[in-house]
């Protein structure tokens, strides 16, 4: 299996993305078996890929892997699954349906756009109006992350859920908490039998790598590693015997300081520093 490594994809995209599509694509017509493997969780990323003409099989997506979703069906969750206390005042919108308690906010219910009341995410909120809780829903029909919030409304903690409803994921944030990279504590619940802990979504992404490697045909896989700064690292600390290559979708070298018409010379200049891990000595094998 050939696996082109990447760290996300959105509906609007970089070169990167659009060259894995590509990649892919001839890929298949060679019929050669391949997969784009993206780090980042996105409840709508099997929404988006069938924008760009990809199936969900093309797709091994972190969160997925160990949620126990790659190969999902999809369904569509509706209101009803929201666990809404009907006896509340519901004030209904096909955007944002609201639920009262009393005179008091206790729910927001918030829909998929382009969709006829499709779940997306069920917002919780204390006596004091604070939001302190957030469901968010997969596309394919189930609950696949729960957010805690403080008084700030900063995340400071995740439950990610496989389509049971069991919890898989746990992840802390620190202060900051908004991207992925602010986790500061993540424990993997009951994998295999066991819990791991990680201290970074880097060290979860690696471990998640080693035991994709497992999967089908051991040591036997290609990785391409698309994007530098988050993918290159993971790929090259893969164990085992599978190949990993690293792909330079941007200028090698960098343009001298004085250099007003930037132009850059590959034979003699400065190496673009996004590429100074991959070329390290310690990490090039002699021939």
């Amino acid at each position: 299996m050939y696996y082109f490594v990447n760290e996300y994809l959105y509906d609007k995209n970089s070169g990167i993305e659009h060259a894995e599509f590509k990649r892919l694509q001839l890929f298949k017509h060679l019929h050669v078996p391949a997969k784009l493997v993206t780090r980042e969780y996105n409840p709508m990323l099997h929404r988006i890929i069938t924008k760009f003409g990809l199936e969900s099989d093309d797709v091994v997506n972190m969160f997925d892997f160990f949620q126990g979703a790659v190969e999902l069906d999809t369904d569509q969750a509706k209101i009803q699954r929201a666990a809404i206390n009907f006896r509340y005042e519901i004030e209904p919108d096909p955007t944002i349906s609201k639920v009262y308690r009393g005179d008091l906010l206790n729910n927001r219910v918030l829909f998929i756009a382009g969709t006829y009341g499709q779940l997306n995410v069920v917002e919780s909120f204390d006596r004091y109006q604070n939001l302190i809780r957030a469901e968010q829903w997969d596309w394919r029909g189930f609950k696949s992350c729960i957010k805690y919030y403080d008084a700030d409304r900063k995340v400071i903690r995740e439950e990610y859920l496989n389509p049971e409803g069991t919890v898989v994921i746990e992840a802390a944030y620190g202060s900051d908490g908004i991207a992925q990279s602010d986790m500061t504590y993540i424990r993997l619940v009951n994998y295999q039998g066991e819990d791991y802990y990680f201290y970074n979504i880097e060290e979860l992404f690696d471990f998640f790598l080693s035991e994709l490697d497992k999967q089908q045909t051991p040591g036997e896989n290609a990785y391409i590693a698309d994007r530098p700064l988050t993918t290159y690292k993971p790929v090259m600390n893969i164990p085992g015997t599978s190949r990993k290559f690293i792909y330079l979708p941007m200028v090698q070298t960098e343009a001298e300081a004085n250099d007003k018409n930037r132009s850059y010379i590959l034979a003699t200049g400065k190496l673009n520093p996004i590429y100074e891990y991959a070329f390290a000595k310690k990490n090039i094998a002699p021939i």
